[in-house]
């Protein structure tokens, strides 16, 4: 333990003892503490750093710090002009034995984006969603916030995304767009997630997104006449609300499933049933199942529609 110990050397005929003391201090284990974990920075509102800050407060006192060059800095650093990265630094205590401790901080920079840079896939079919498509970004976790006018509105929303080679995916529900029509998301922030404050640096940041109308048919807009047998049979579509351009459309009748292409204008057309799928003498019905437009690729799987002949 520790204290004053005396050693005395005994005599004999008279002789004086000898004695002496020595004091004996016992130093306790260098600690330079533990690492609480990496802090993000923003460049543009951050300006020093005291980096025991990042230490859990139960180092000893009268070490060194060093950058991961090896350089001694002085605590508080001053990070006003750092870039944006990743910086290490080593806490040093030395005692009866040598203790370290590297820590790091992470400088981020507002993020800064230009119209260039935001393109969205347009136009989209109905019931898709929509994908805004962001470039030239430093890769990371963020947090963006958007909204939505014109044909579908939408207040502001945030989602997360991350950004990975310089490029990221906002995705935009197709909940969020059930309208067709002309659609403008604006981009109104961009976060680090975790990070300090770090406000984006743009403004106005819009692109517009064309949602297709519904590929729809009803019974009433067919009409079909007597076919003789032999004969090629007619399915005249009238008061369609399709857009102009070829359409495929699925149909079944006495129980075989055939398809057919035929071109809509002004909302009307024909669709050609070839006397091979004709049956015989009797009556029957023509349902549509499915209806495609082969310009778009865009597809109606689920259509119910039919007319008896």
């Amino acid at each position: 333990a520790a204290g004053d110990y005396t050693y005395t050397v005994a005599t004999s005929g008279g002789c004086l003892q000898s004695t002496a003391t020595v004091s004996v201090a016992i130093s306790s284990t260098a600690n330079a503490g533990t690492f609480t974990g990496a802090i993000i920075l923003c460049s543009t509102t951050a300006s020093t750093l005291d980096l025991f800050t990042l230490l859990d407060g139960t180092q000893d006192a009268g070490g060194e710090w060093q950058d991961a060059g090896a350089g001694v800095v002085s605590n508080p650093i001053d990070i006003s002009a750092f870039a944006a990265g990743t910086y290490q630094y080593t806490y040093t205590v030395t005692g009866c034995t040598t203790s370290t401790t590297t820590v790091a901080c992470t400088i981020v920079e507002p993020v800064i984006i230009a119209s260039s840079d935001v393109q969205v896939t347009t136009p989209i079919c109905y019931g898709a969603d929509a994908k805004v498509t962001i470039a030239n970004m430093p890769d990371g976790n963020y947090t963006i916030s958007y909204s939505l006018t014109g044909s579908n509105t939408q207040a502001t929303q945030s989602t997360p995304i991350t950004v990975s080679g310089g490029t990221a995916s906002l995705v935009v529900p197709a909940s969020e767009i059930p309208n067709a029509g002309t659609t403008t998301i604006a981009i109104e922030e961009i976060a680090y997630q975790g990070a300090v404050a770090c406000p984006s640096s743009f403004a106005n940041l819009t692109v517009d997104v064309e949602v297709l109308g519904e590929l729809d048919i009803e019974d009433s807009q067919l009409s079909m006449a007597q076919i003789c047998e032999g004969s090629d049979g007619e399915v005249v579509l009238s008061g369609l609300t399709l857009a102009d351009g070829d359409y495929r459309f699925t149909y079944t009748t006495n129980g075989n499933t055939y398809t057919v292409t035929t071109t809509i204008t002004g909302g009307a057309g024909t669709l050609t049933i070839p006397a091979a799928n004709v049956p015989g003498p009797g009556s029957y019905t023509l349902d549509i199942n499915a209806l495609t437009n082969v310009g778009t690729g865009c597809e109606n799987l689920s259509a119910s529609a039919s007319v008896s002949y």
